[in-house]
């Protein structure tokens, strides 16, 4: 469940471009429409968790990958460099692309089912309806304070579990190296707690941050290192 696999139909680069950008547009409008309740601190609402947690999320683990770096331990990723830097444009939409097929099958459904679970469990005797159902996998965080359901122990063991499988899924797929695992899993942990407190509409952009500053670095270091070496062979 965990594994899910999602394919694309046959569609133009263009076409997926814009139904992406509508995506991202529809979950950052709802992210901001959900931050207009009152809370006692910033973290609580979701524009406040993704602005603060994803800019000091992006330094630490920016930190500990230059240090694992530093210390020999291999992060990899060149097959992925060599995509953006030879195919920008594709290589830019699978990685925007990859935030909705990771989050559904590593965070939204079992995360979900969690959330569930306990839902029915607080609803028993007062009745659960269909509407809190959607919700488990969609703003797990609105169903839960419904029913006053805190952060358990069920919660943290999920949190850490989903967050350890997709830092592995980077390397059992070969993409990345064991240095890799680390950086993925604390940002796995981040963006788990973002999916339980508010809902997809944290989680896939807080993803989709990444995957685009990951982008952003592969492709301005190919420019920069191009820029250089044709600088020397002017100079």
């Amino acid at each position: 469940m965990l594994l899910l696999a999602f394919y694309l139909p046959t569609s133009s680069a263009l076409a997926v471009s814009i139904a992406v950008f509508v995506v991202y547009s529809c979950l950052f409008a709802a992210m901001v429409y959900m931050s207009r309740r009152q809370a006692s601190s910033v973290l609580d609402t979701p524009v406040g968790y993704f602005t603060l947690v994803s800019s000091s999320l992006y330094l630490i683990v920016y930190v500990v990958s230059l240090a694992e770096i530093s210390s020999g331990v291999s992060i990899g990723g060149s097959s992925i460099s060599n995509e953006l830097t030879q195919h920008p444009l594709l290589g830019f939409l699978s990685l925007i692309y990859a935030p909705f097929a990771e989050e559904i099958g590593f965070r939204i459904i079992p995360l979900g089912i969690l959330t569930l679970v306990l839902v029915l469990r607080a609803a028993s005797g007062r009745g659960g309806s269909a509407r809190d159902v959607v919700l488990s996998f969609v703003s797990p965080g609105t169903v839960r304070r419904k029913y006053g359901i805190r952060f358990g122990t069920a919660d943290y063991a999920m949190i850490v579990f989903t967050a350890a499988v997709w830092a592995y899924a980077h390397i059992f797929f070969g993409a990345w190296s064991w240095g890799k695992f680390l950086p993925v899993f604390i940002a796995g942990i981040a963006i788990a707690v973002g999916f339980l407190k508010f809902g997809i509409y944290v989680d896939i952009p807080m993803h989709w941050f990444f995957n685009g500053f990951f982008t952003v670095y592969v492709l301005n270091s190919s420019l920069l290192a191009a820029s250089s070496i044709a600088w020397s062979s002017y100079s």
